[in-house]
């Protein structure tokens, strides 16, 4: 089944307006707990060519702002060991940001 990202994201959005402080479990809607899985299982099928081609065409199809990718990288970052925080900044670069 292809999902339309983009409309999904908007949807995400509408739904669920920013917040302040920490996420809890409660406040995690059922719905978009299963539509993660659903993402992290077909990704987790595509090889590391794969996903940074699927990360280029979503960047050159405007889904994915630039901004946004970056302060997701930013978050995950410390998250990282340094090994796979290289392999953050190689990808953004390649991505131009």
């Amino acid at each position: 089944m292809k999902r339309d990202l983009k409309n999904s994201l908007n949807r995400e959005k509408e739904q669920n307006p920013p917040r302040s402080g920490p996420l809890k479990p409660e406040d995690i809607d059922p719905r978009s707990m299963e539509n993660l899985q659903d993402t992290v299982a077909h990704y987790s099928q595509k090889s590391e060519s794969e996903l940074f081609m699927d990360l280029k065409r979503f960047q050159e199809a405007g889904v994915m702002e630039p901004a946004a990718l970056y302060d997701v990288a930013k978050r995950i970052a410390p998250m990282l060991d340094p090994m796979q925080q290289q392999r953050l900044r190689s990808i953004l670069r390649e991505l131009g940001l």
